[in-house]
């Protein structure tokens, strides 16, 4: 029987009637989600997510109980490379390969796998050093912070309390209260994610120098001067120490000299490309050279070499981009660095005028109080733009592989 002709515009209209539904809010087409363990989510319409904090509350900060420990940067850069898990890790794997027996086959690729090894361990202790830097000019940045916010707060403080006395004795002066009040509540909460980031900062570098952790351990004050150096950078010296210096780049060029590449499949995998550089696996290296080394038929070092040689050509490339380009980050932080400084002798310049007209009246404790709280803010910054600089070399010398090369690795 033939439909009537009407059927299809009265479906529509039926299915829009539902739709419409839909649209004021009313979850006639939702369903609940089974997860895979067999947890059901129900359906919930989109609401607001707010934090419940009670009024009357006010946590206080931690106690600060730590004792402080000097640290040299030339410490903490060594420490860090002789305590590398994963390099130690790869040394001890190098060992056990060159001291272990392998069949005729296997002993030509012997030289391959513990020249990947070596480079695999410096490589990792080059990054463990410079990630421990890293946390060494951040720790001092940190410092400096809570220094920064102690030196202000007794002057917001002031402000208010003159304030107070001014407008108790019925005389009136332009003043936002409610500003000051606001910098203050500021400080305090930029001093809680500053002293939370210290404790884990410091918990990171205590495990990159493979010390040991107990209660209340002692935190580590930079010792090292936020310098800033003047001599010249110049980025192709700097891409010609780099390409020297390298691990991994010694190792590409090294390779093919062990006379049997046979083991190419192993050491790419070995070389596969991580943050580190050379992507390692805790795989016995000897174990996997052996493996594939059974019908040594199946080699083809001919070709093998030409996959070295052109890994090589592009690892350089790529490593020598990089150190350019780090120089000139470096160049740029050391611009801002000395821009910061002149911020901060242009407060002070401007500190010290308002003395002057103070003494004619011509300024009052605001301006003052302000003004100090600005020279505060700017040599915070100054620091804060050092430490950005360090990181910056930290940088270039992980590229070069300097990190571990300075401590005799």
């Amino acid at each position: 029987m033939p439909r009537p002709s009407h059927a299809l515009p009265a479906l529509a209209l039926a299915a829009l009637a539902i739709l419409g539904g839909c649209a004021r809010h009313e979850c006639c087409s939702q369903s609940s989600i089974t997860t895979r363990a067999g947890v059901e989510l129900p359906p919930i319409e989109r609401g607001h997510i707010v934090a419940e904090v009670p009024a009357d509350a006010m946590p206080p900060f931690p106690e600060d109980q730590h004792p402080y420990v000097a640290l040299a940067a030339a410490e903490c850069q060594c420490m860090a490379v002789e305590h590398s898990l994963l390099g130690n890790l790869l040394e001890r794997e190098k060992n056990a390969v060159a001291l272990g027996d392998l069949n005729s086959c296997a002993q030509k690729s012997r030289c391959a796998v513990v020249k990947v090894l070596d480079a695999a361990a410096r490589e990792a202790r080059n990054k463990n050093g410079a990630d421990a830097l890293r946390l060494y000019y951040g720790l001092a940045e940190v410092e400096a912070g809570l220094d920064a916010i102690d030196a202000s707060r007794p002057l917001i403080d002031d402000v208010l309390a003159k304030a107070d006395q001014i407008k108790a004795g019925e005389l009136s002066v332009p003043f936002d209260r409610t500003e000051f009040e606001r910098r203050r509540a500021e400080l305090i909460s930029k001093r809680a994610d500053l002293i939370a980031r210290r404790a884990k900062m410091n918990a990171q570098l205590r495990g990159l120098l493979g010390m040991s952790s107990a209660e209340n351990d002692a935190y580590y004050w930079p010792t090292e001067p936020l310098a800033l150096e003047t001599n010249e950078l110049d980025a192709e010296s700097e891409v010609g120490y780099g390409l020297a210096t390298r691990a991994q780049l010694q190792l590409l060029r090294e390779l093919p000299g062990c006379g049997a590449t046979t083991g190419l499949d192993a050491v790419r995998e070995l070389l596969g490309a991580s943050g580190a550089g050379l992507g390692l696996k805790t795989k016995l290296a000897a174990l996997r050279l052996h493996s594939l080394c059974q019908g040594c038929s199946k080699c083809e070092p001919c070709a093998r070499q030409g996959q070295l040689a052109e890994m090589s050509e592009n690892r350089e490339n790529q490593i020598a981009a990089e150190i350019r380009a780090a120089v000139i980050g470096i160049l740029a932080r050391r611009r801002q660095v000395a821009e910061a400084q002149e911020q901060l002798d242009s407060w002070r310049h401007r500190f010290a005028q308002l003395q002057e007209l103070r003494e004619t009246g011509a300024s009052n404790f605001i301006d003052l109080n302000t003004a100090k709280l600005r020279i505060v803010e700017a040599e915070q910054a100054v620091v804060s733009a050092a430490a950005e600089l360090k990181r910056a070399e930290v940088e270039l010398h992980e590229l070069e592989g300097a990190i571990v090369f300075e401590c005799g690795r």
